[in-house]
């Protein structure tokens, strides 16, 4: 063996002994502690089947098969609860943000119409009872339709619906007497 080979292998051998040092060792067997159980039951199994001890092969499976069905699903129970509970919380809150989106889409539509009837319709008219009652219904409609919104859009809506209701209470006190005049951008 030549010098340059003999220094290539002693430096391996020192570099890898340096590298397993008894802490590092036990670390790796505790973050491994499967691989080991795997190993230790395939070299059991071998040794028995070598020297023609089957039947107790036979038992003992049977015996880990009754032992480690229920112990695996209770493992995997306790493991995957996290993530199944982070999993559902996650689709949980997808959901209604998808929701939320699509109130306020349709809240949006409805607010468009509204826009449309209301400001063309009423410029600088009088306000009846009528007019309060047709826009307090359609309000309450549209107010229906922004419960599942945005906390703000339905906030907004609901201070609109009590003004006409109050609006409706000072005009059927105060009848003809109070003339209200719209006035619309």
């Amino acid at each position: 063996m030549s010098i340059c080979r003999q220094y290539i292998i002693d430096s391996f051998t020192t570099t890898f002994y340096m590298t397993i040092k008894s802490e590092n060792f036990t670390k790796w067997c505790k973050i491994n502690w499967w691989i080991l159980l795997l190993m230790s039951i395939v070299v059991f199994s071998l040794i028995f089947s070598i020297f023609g001890k089957n039947h107790i092969i036979d038992n003992w499976t049977k015996t880990l098969t009754n032992i480690l069905t229920p112990t695996s699903i209770i493992l995997g129970l306790v493991l995957g609860y996290p993530l199944l509970k982070k999993k559902l919380t996650e689709s949980y809150i997808a959901k209604q943000f998808d929701i939320m989106y699509n109130a306020n889409r349709v809240v949006r539509a409805k607010c468009i119409l509204l826009q449309d009837k209301y400001i063309h319709g009423y410029r600088s008219s009088e306000v009846t009872i009528e007019y309060i009652t047709e826009a307090k219904k359609d309000i309450l409609e549209l107010r229906q339709l922004a419960i599942d919104a945005i906390h703000d859009v339905y906030r907004y809506i609901n201070l609109i619906y009590r003004t006409l209701m109050e609006m409706g209470k000072y005009y059927s006190i105060f009848g003809n007497q109070c003339i209200f005049i719209t006035c619309f951008f």
